[in-house]
């Protein structure tokens, strides 16, 4: 059985997330991800991101929920170098996943 990735995010209803990125679309997070995160009655998401993604990523139209319903921190690594990990970490009381 292959899931999308979407079916994890809409699988329970998660307390937390988190997910770890190099590059990052702020406005298909708030349309696809968030949303869904939402009505599934998450209260807190994060994106850990690199630093160059982050800033390329305020300039997008449509993002507008950063801070407000979620939050991102840019993560800065040694000198020419990428923060780059795709780890998601969703969390329930009785439950964690990644």
């Amino acid at each position: 059985m292959n899931l999308a990735p979407i079916d994890l995010v809409s699988a329970h209803r998660w307390e937390r997330v988190t997910f770890t990125t190099y590059a990052l679309s702020l406005s298909f997070f708030e349309a696809v991800v968030l949303d869904a995160l939402i009505r599934g009655g998450a209260r807190q998401a994060l994106i850990l991101a690199d630093v160059q993604g982050v800033r390329a990523s305020l300039s997008e139209q449509g993002a507008q929920r950063v801070g407000k319903d979620y939050n991102v921190e840019p993560v800065a690594v040694s000198y020419g170098r990428a923060f780059h990990p795709k780890i998601p970490y969703f969390r329930i009381r009785t439950k964690a996943t990644f």
